[in-house]
């Protein structure tokens, strides 16, 4: 899902009704068929399958779903939201924001963005 190669649920057919849909997982349907760029994903994957054995004696790990630089196998590529050699800190949100940690929980909690130009949720 999200990903440049992922086509839409609605490819190939003539009725442009979806014959592909995520299992149990609605909100994944709209994500099916992302056209815009390539995904941090897509490059994980073309890293891992391309690169990988750049880093084969490294035993550096990366956390929260980095991978490896493919020319210095000590550091990682974080994804959004995450920084550092091992991916393992939470990059700061904006100045903008009032909360810069935010923790899920079970309960529903509304978030207020008004007024604010920069915020990366």
């Amino acid at each position: 899902y999200g990903s440049l190669m992922h086509y839409p649920g609605s490819s190939y057919i003539s009725n442009f009704k979806p014959y592909m849909l995520a299992k149990n997982v609605d909100p994944y349907n709209k994500m099916m068929g992302q056209s815009y760029r390539l995904s941090f994903n897509d490059f994980k994957l073309l890293n891992l399958y391309f690169c990988s054995k750049n880093c084969l004696g490294s035993e550096h790990k990366c956390k929260n779903g980095g991978y490896l630089h493919w020319i210095q196998c000590g550091t990682c590529i974080c994804p959004k939201g995450f920084q550092g050699r091992d991916c393992g800190y939470i990059k700061p949100i904006s100045h903008y924001c009032n909360e810069t940690i935010l923790v899920a929980s079970r309960e529903e909690k509304i978030l207020s963005l008004e007024k604010i130009r920069h915020a990366i949720i």
